[in-house]
């Protein structure tokens, strides 16, 4: 038996602990969220990254599950096991704190939708 949790349209938001990848339709809907690896500054596309966990699977809090999976280039997914730390804030806005515990600034990507640049400042 597997608990999966989806949203109104029929996508999984929410595969429990059960399950560590982040496949099908729940790894094809983080890719369309998130176009770009989450790092400040790096703008290799989703299509080109891992989708990984903010928190570790093995870790408290790391479920695999819409609102801790995001895409990373493969340079960034790695650092986290090297004493860089993620947090997602109230806004789905993702810090990214180095190891001697000072963030790195986040940066707003530019895009060629003026509107949504507005609606991201807003």
């Amino acid at each position: 038996m597997r608990r999966v949790i989806v949203d109104a349209a029929g996508v999984p938001v929410d595969v429990g602990r059960t399950r560590r990848f982040f496949n099908g339709p729940l790894r094809e809907v983080l890719k369309m969220m998130f176009q770009r690896c989450f790092w400040p500054g790096c703008d290799l596309s989703a299509g080109r990254c891992e989708i990984d966990h903010l928190t570790g699977f093995t870790k408290p809090g790391g479920e695999t599950r819409a609102s801790n999976g995001r895409p990373a280039c493969d340079r960034h997914n790695r650092l986290k096991e090297h004493g860089f730390t993620l947090s997602c804030d109230e806004h789905g806005y993702i810090h990214v704190h180095r190891p001697d515990g000072t963030e790195i600034a986040p940066q707003h990507r530019p895009t060629s939708d003026p509107t949504e640049n507005w609606l991201a400042d807003n």
